[in-house]
């Protein structure tokens, strides 16, 4: 854990202590100093390395469904939104 971050280091050991994640790693940058990391759990359950600044995780974003379902058209047949910009139809 970072030595500088012991409230952020606690709050990610929380998460952890739930059993979801296998493993987190967080960078945190003041300025241009450089980044710290807060490393936790293992690459992946059942596996024995630890995860460290190198490991690759895969992050999800749920505003791209919830967009998506917000542009959906309605029962009337006109979309909540509009899509604009280079290659856009509308």
């Amino acid at each position: 854990m970072a030595r500088g971050f012991p409230r952020t280091s606690a709050v990610l050991a929380d998460y952890m202590a739930t059993g979801r994640p296998a493993g987190a790693s967080l960078a945190i940058q003041n300025g241009l100093a450089a980044a710290e990391y807060v490393n936790v759990g293992r690459l992946a359950f059942g596996v024995d390395a630890t995860a460290d600044q190198d490991t690759i995780f895969r992050i999800y974003s749920m505003t791209k469904p919830a967009t998506g379902v917000g542009c959906l058209p309605d029962l009337g047949g006109s979309p909540a939104c509009g899509l604009r910009g280079p290659g856009c139809l509308s």
